[in-house]
């Protein structure tokens, strides 16, 4: 609980660092910083255990095709996927502030949920349009912009033990 404390809080210190910046300067932030500060120090080690690969948590929902890829013993060709584009939630992180810890925590706890596909899955999305966007009109379905690029959610499922 001290380190979950001591992350929070030093990531509410780097949003209103980038806050700062962009307000002296008039400049929209790259938010790829924050993205990597948000894998190696609050999700990375935050991950479900067990780990496939030491790195694929086996209890998040995997696509059929990552399923395959697994059983096939193929390597490489995984990627861990934010459902919600994490540009996106980085970018609201940035725009209206959480007014507490308590807050921040919430949106990192919800919104930055994972799922495992393959790398020919992660192009398909981008391949669609939604990389980095959500799909218009798709209100909270976090599986939208997989749905968009023709995989179907449905089939996901954690990896059996």
């Amino acid at each position: 609980m001290e380190r979950d404390l001591a992350d929070l809080r030093c990531f509410a210190a780097l949003l209103e660092a980038h806050r700062q910046w962009e307000s002296e300067t008039g400049q929209r932030v790259n938010v790829k910083a924050l993205r990597e500060w948000l894998w190696f120090y609050w999700q990375a080690p935050r991950r479900p255990q067990p780990l496939v690969r030491n790195k694929y948590p086996a209890l998040i929902p995997w696509s059929m095709a990552a399923r395959q890829v697994i059983s096939d013993s193929i390597p490489g060709g995984l990627v861990i996927e934010h459902r919600e584009p994490i540009k996106l939630v980085i970018r609201e992180l940035l725009d209206q502030s959480p007014v507490d810890l308590d807050q921040l925590r919430e949106v990192l706890d919800t919104r930055l949920t994972c799922c495992v596909i393959t790398k020919e899955e992660d192009r398909a999305v981008t391949k669609a349009g939604y990389g980095t966007a959500k799909v218009p009109g798709a209100g909270d379905d976090p599986w939208a912009r997989y749905r968009a690029a023709g995989i179907d959610p449905d089939t996901f499922a954690p990896l059996s033990p």
